[in-house]
Parts: structure tokens; C-alpha cells; sequence
């Protein structure tokens, strides 16, 4: 009886910690979190080609100063939505464009997890 009951004590902690978890987990999602730059740059055929612009990148520091836990806006990719050319020019002067394919992004509200 004894053993009996320190279980059904066991089951009602884990119940509730389970429970508060489960609360807890849907405020956080799995997206990965961008950020915004002034340019982006790709190379091709051994040339370094950039434009400069508004557009995201998901390297480099993050796109907010937030204390982890803390509701956040951020910005992620609509990757499944196909990517969009921008033209990009040659950095040694020559004049030569190429296509640098970027994805569109969209808001959304997260907490924190980590900083990256």
C-alpha cells in the first residue's frame, strides 16, 4: 500500500511537469530565425558578384537584442515558396551581372530560444 502510493505521487509530479512543459512548448516554434543585411554576394566562374538592397540572411547576428524566453518578432524564409532573382555586379569593376537567388521571408512571433 505504502509503494502504492509514493507511484501514484511519482504520477501526479510527472503529470503536472508534463503538463506545464506541454503549456510551455507551444509557445516556441521551430523556425529558423534571419536577420537583415545591406547586401548579398554569391561567386561564379571565380568572380565575387554583390548587390546591395534590403534582404535577410540566416548568419551573422541575430536580427534582435531579447532575453531568452522573452516573445520576439522575428523574420523567417518562405523556402517553400520558389527563390527570387536579383541581379548581381561584378566586384573587380568588369561590369559582368549575374543571378543571385534569395527567398522572401515573412514575420512571425517567437520566443527565444538561443542566439546564434
Amino acid at each position: 500500500m505504502k509503494s502504492a502510493k509514493i507511484m501514484l505521487a511519482c504520477l501526479a509530479c510527472v503529470t503536472v511537469v508534463g503538463g506545464a512543459l506541454a503549456l510551455n512548448a507551444r509557445r516556441f516554434t521551430g523556425y529558423p530565425v534571419w536577420r537583415t543585411t545591406d547586401y548579398i554576394t554569391t561567386v561564379a566562374n571565380g568572380k565575387t558578384y554583390a548587390t546591395y538592397g534590403f534582404f535577410y540572411t540566416g548568419t551573422g547576428t541575430t536580427l534582435f537584442i531579447s532575453t531568452t524566453g522573452t516573445l520576439s518578432t522575428v523574420y523567417r524564409t518562405t523556402i517553400s515558396l520558389p527563390p527570387v532573382p536579383v541581379i548581381g555586379t561584378a566586384t573587380d569593376g568588369s561590369g559582368f551581372t549575374a543571378a543571385i537567388f534569395t527567398y522572401p521571408v515573412t514575420l512571425t512571433t517567437t520566443r527565444v530560444v538561443t542566439y546564434f
